[in-house]
């Protein structure tokens, strides 16, 4: 097999990005998260601007990972959205805004500082599209390349921020009618931490965040798969919904 290129990479996964599609690459994988990272760097250089990132942990105890949010694939709230390939994967998350842009010098913020680079909480759903098929889809240097399957992002009403405990949140979800709020529990505790980790992160490597930028950190209720037509609603009573109108 040919040495890993991250050039040729980023070209296959920014194709299928472009054309909704998956397949099969050949190319040599990625052999650790700083050739993830590079391939993700060089699709955004095809896809344009990120609208933020977002970042997860593959175990507690583990680092942080992240991808950037394609501003291209941002929608409305309330906008349509065509399934994939016959299938919409959705999560309900809270996203966290920056009020300010977040230079290269913020490398070292402690967890205090991060916090006061916050001005919003932002209702969101986000939205999976993978562009890899197996083996590549369940490795996890392959996926975190592939911009760790995001295919889309919406984004409600912002609310202000107030150091809120987001670890532990109210959320109700609808499809073609709400269900009753329920208490639904962060999937890495406080998301605070993983914000500060992106700060610092892309701060150090990635060229800084900008004012605006929307961090998202995991989904209250797992991935919601939807196989037909409807209006999907995540609604968090305290913060604000966010809404598709998946066709």
């Amino acid at each position: 097999m040919n040495a890993f290129s991250a050039e040729a990479a980023a070209a296959f996964l920014a194709e299928h990005f472009d054309r909704r599609t998956k397949g099969a690459s050949l190319l040599a994988a990625p052999a650790t998260r700083a050739d993830s990272y590079r391939v993700q760097d060089l699709m955004m250089a095809t896809l344009g601007r990120a609208c933020g990132w977002k970042v997860g942990l593959a175990k507690p105890d583990a680092e942080p990972y992240c991808a950037p949010l394609p501003a291209s694939r941002r929608l409305e709230n309330g906008e349509v959205y065509k399934r994939y390939e016959g299938v919409a994967r959705l999560e309900a998350e809270l996203g966290l805004r920056l009020g300010r842009d977040v230079p290269a010098e913020a490398a070292d913020l402690g967890r205090a500082e991060c916090a006061e680079l916050i001005d919003a909480v932002v209702p969101t759903i986000e939205i999976l599209e993978s562009r890899l098929v197996e083996p590549q889809a369940g490795d996890a240097l392959w996926k975190l390349a592939d911009l760790q399957a995001n295919g889309g992002v919406i984004l409600g009403e912002p609310a202000p921020w107030r150091k809120q405990d987001l670890g532990r949140v109210s959320l109700a979800i609808g499809a073609d009618g709400l269900q009753h709020p329920t208490d639904a529990a962060h999937p890495f505790g406080d998301p605070l931490d993983l914000v500060c980790w992106v700060v610092r992160h892309v701060s150090r490597h990635r060229g800084g965040l900008r004012r605006g930028d929307v961090v998202i950190t995991g989904s209250y209720c797992g991935i919601i798969t939807l196989e037909s037509p409807q209006h999907f609603t995540a609604t968090f009573p305290e913060y604000g919904a966010a809404s598709v109108n998946v066709v």
